[in-house]
């Protein structure tokens, strides 16, 4: 086990240091490699095949992980082994044929008619500064601006 930790804080210098990947990712991608030596246990490294990593996944899938937390993990597990395998500890990187979820895109919601109008109606004219106001509020409606005047509609 301490192996496999001093390889998962070499790792993280790593990221920092030659990748350099801003410290949040970093911090995120050091988690993920510890969740994944934690789940090792006492499975040998050297041993593990691409069943195994499924296994993993399904592991991180019980956790009940957000989709997108899944896949950053098996991006962190393949970045990781890709770097055992860079610095000879390790020979075969059995986490490159391991598939990556397909993440869904959030489709927004659509604003209907009504709530346009009065989004746009909004200022006063009898304010100061209406038609600056009018502007600001029809170049962002023009220009498909999402989360637009939610609090304001």
């Amino acid at each position: 086990m301490l192996f496999r930790s001093k390889w998962a804080s070499a790792f993280s210098e790593y990221l920092q240091s030659e990748c350099h990947l801003a410290d949040n990712t970093v911090m995120a991608y050091g988690r993920d490699v510890n969740r994944f030596v934690a789940w090792l246990g006492k499975r040998n490294l050297l041993r593990l095949e691409v069943t195994d990593l499924s296994d993993f996944v399904a592991w991180l899938s019980a956790q009940e992980l957000a989709p997108a937390s899944i896949a950053r993990n098996i991006v962190a597990v393949k970045m990781f082994l890709r770097y055992l395998q860079l610095e000879g500890a390790i020979v075969d990187n059995k986490a490159e044929l391991l598939g990556s979820q397909k993440l869904w895109q959030r489709v927004p919601e659509v604003v209907g008619p009504r709530q346009i109008d009065r989004f746009l109606k909004a200022p006063r004219k009898l304010e100061s500064y209406y038609f600056r106001d009018r502007a600001l509020l029809e170049v962002l409606y023009a220009t498909g601006c999402r989360e637009i005047g939610r609090a304001h509609v």
